[in-house]
């Protein structure tokens, strides 16, 4: 599939990421908006850098460029990226080379390693609209909430004008890709609960996904560095450096090559906890039936919590181990509202749950 852009991004530079052909040490986070992309790449980042902080960069996509702006932002997709200067090595070329995207797994040119991130969609349109309309934007501004957005621009959040998807459509793709060895998924549920064991399941996957797991470090050496790291992909330490992640970069290489068709308007992606919208029970119906039209017939799964629990299970199986699921079937409305029994339980856990979560 094509590339589908933002307005900001000029030809050229759809173009070029277009039809670029990564290396396959590549690591492209990819992901639908909100479902934990900064959080992911903050991840990466500290683990591919041995626990080297911020004080590196100025901005991620310095160290991450966004594939289809990378043009735009004067970036070179051939050039190495290089992490902060020692005595020893003053010019260290970081491994992997990681790269950022809102594209389908189908538009990205094969070759390279895709890391995705899948979360509840409930959260994840909540978190949507909050930030598009803390940035004023026109089909966002005008409404209260998540609710009422929802309720009158359904399309902006379920059709195909968001980077040319939309979440369903993502989260299929990502089912499709579920056992091919170059695509690896993380569940921000199970990242999130993670948190509080160190991400002692989570970190040695990714690590090794990365192609930077150091096998030289003993026990001990592999706990203290994954509690620094930890520490570093907090929410608190990730506020107190909110402007590494809020797109400025592009903006200021915006202005700066003159490439692009409208500059980006920074925003920030890190925000302390503040309360969040309560969906309403039509919304939480809409976003039922959205999943029971578009995602049990191509996943089998009656709910966002089934298919989570499914891509879990794959994340940590052995090869060998890791069970087929069945066919997609088609879901009769009364098997529906009898699954939909069970979600009445889950808003208590899930709010539980987010009042942890370090960042959008």
């Amino acid at each position: 599939k094509s590339y589908t852009v933002m307005s900001h991004v000029s030809p050229a530079s759809k173009a070029i990421a277009e039809n670029y052909r990564l290396r396959p040490t590549d690591v492209v986070v990819l992901s639908f908006p909100k479902t934990g992309t900064t959080w992911t790449q903050t991840v990466c980042e500290q683990l591919r850098t041995n626990a080297e902080g911020y004080g590196g960069f100025d901005d991620i996509t310095e160290r991450h460029p966004w594939l289809e702006f990378a043009h735009d932002c004067g970036q070179n997709l051939d050039d190495e990226i290089y992490g902060m200067p020692t005595n020893e090595n003053p010019s260290p070329i970081l491994h992997p080379r990681i790269f950022k995207s809102h594209q389908l797994l189908s538009a990205i040119n094969p070759g390279a390693k895709c890391l995705c991130i899948v979360r509840d969609p409930a959260s994840t349109l909540v978190s949507w609209f909050d930030f598009q309309k803390a940035k004023s934007r026109p089909g966002y501004a005008e409404y209260e909430d998540a609710n009422e957005y929802i309720a009158n621009r359904p399309e902006l959040f379920s059709g195909n004008l968001i980077f040319g998807t939309n979440i369903w459509e993502m989260y299929e793709e990502v089912w499709s890709a579920r056992h091919d060895p170059s695509v690896k998924t993380l569940v921000y549920e199970g990242l999130l609960a993670d948190a509080a064991n160190e991400y002692k399941d989570h970190f040695p996957v990714i690590e090794e996904f990365l192609g930077c797991l150091n096998q030289d470090r003993d026990e001990s050496e592999t706990e203290a560095f994954y509690e620094k790291v930890a520490s570093l992909v907090s929410r608190s330490e990730m506020v107190k450096n909110v402007d590494k992640f809020d797109d400025h970069f592009i903006a200021e290489m915006g202005e700066k090559y003159g490439r692009a068709l409208r500059i980006m308007e920074p925003a920030p992606k890190v925000r302390e906890k503040k309360q969040r919208t309560e969906l309403t029970e039509a919304t939480i119906e809409w976003l039922e039936d959205q999943w029971f039209e578009k995602m049990t017939p191509k996943t089998g799964h009656t709910n966002y919590d089934e298919y989570a629990t499914a891509l879990s299970e794959l994340l940590f199986a052995d090869e060998e181990e890791a069970v087929v699921p069945q066919e997609p079937v088609r879901i009769s409305r009364a098997m529906r509202r009898k699954s939909s029994l069970v979600l009445e339980q889950l808003p208590e856990i899930r709010r539980r749950r987010e009042s942890l979560a370090p960042h959008e």
